[in-house]
């Protein structure tokens, strides 16, 4: 729900999604039985608009962050998360997520963690985890705290995910894993002709790409989904979308089940590309 709250996205031309045309796709999602929000208090006003609709019926997750900033931590995640509820209009949530990792590991970790259990002791929420882009962060988590998700980055590029033995790592402890940037931010649906210049690193790649879905008579998108849908091991698919049109197109290259394998070679080790904020944009 980034797209909800903001302007989010290389390839988002069209802005925030109106009021109207959410109240549309969250109609149309429940419809064809996709039950879960993914939102953030970092998401601009996002999590005070869905506050306006009917979400009762959805499962929500949303994430806080900046904890070991705070002297009270157990207050703040307290009061952070009834923000959210109220802003919700709901009781309780489904999944509370810290957005940076790094809380769970510096020098208050053991203070935050039980903050997170008391919450979901007291019923506000059924569970909670990290989403993270660092593979090294979330190995050093699973290893010292119980947690119930996960949410990490997946998709043509970045395959980090798989090739480290993370998603395995992960379903060895019986966590949850949420697969998201599939489209790296929008990336991965671009025209190469359209890509910011500091993209002209990897126009090979960029290349071998659009040559590959033309080959295969492929869309971008189609490309993007039926590849992560192939992996079952993933519990959930985070999955940005601008429009109605965008969700039933992606709902309809789901139900096709015809998943595709995609060939090494068109991805990436290199951090500067598969890493957003690792991007030094003009």
């Amino acid at each position: 729900t980034a797209q909800y709250g903001m302007n989010y996205g290389l390839a988002n031309k069209t802005g925030k999604i109106s009021d109207a045309e959410m109240y549309r796709i969250l109609n149309n999602a429940k419809e064809n039985n996709i039950l879960t929000i993914d939102t953030a208090k970092s998401y601009g006003d996002c999590e005070q608009k869905l506050g306006t609709q009917v979400i009762d019926q959805f499962r929500i997750m949303t994430k806080i962050s900046n904890l070991t900033q705070q002297k009270n931590i157990n207050a703040f995640v307290l009061e952070e998360l009834k923000d959210s509820l109220k802003k919700l209009n709901l009781k309780n949530l489904d999944t509370l997520l810290l957005h940076r990792s790094i809380d769970l590991l510096d020098h208050k970790k053991n203070e935050v963690y039980d903050s997170l259990l008391l919450c979901k002791e007291a019923g506000l929420i059924k569970k909670f985890g990290i989403s993270s882009d660092n593979i090294f962060d979330v190995e050093r988590i699973i290893n010292i705290f119980d947690i119930d998700v996960v949410q990490f980055p997946f998709n043509i590029f970045n395959r980090e995910l798989i090739e480290s033995g993370l998603l395995l790592a992960l379903k060895n402890k019986k966590i949850e894993v949420h697969a998201r940037s599939i489209f790296l931010q929008g990336l991965l649906l671009m025209d190469r002709k359209h890509l910011n210049p500091y993209f002209n690193k990897w126009s090979s790649l960029f290349e071998k790409w659009e040559e590959w879905n033309e080959n295969n008579q492929l869309t971008k998108l189609e490309s993007c989904l039926k590849y992560v849908f192939g992996f079952k091991d993933i519990d959930k698919y985070i999955i940005g979308i601008d429009s109605l049109r965008h969700l039933q197109e992606i709902i309809n290259v789901f139900n096709s089940q015809n998943f595709k394998k995609v060939p090494i070679v068109l991805s990436s080790k290199e951090q500067a590309l598969i890493n957003p904020s690792r991007w030094k944009l003009n």
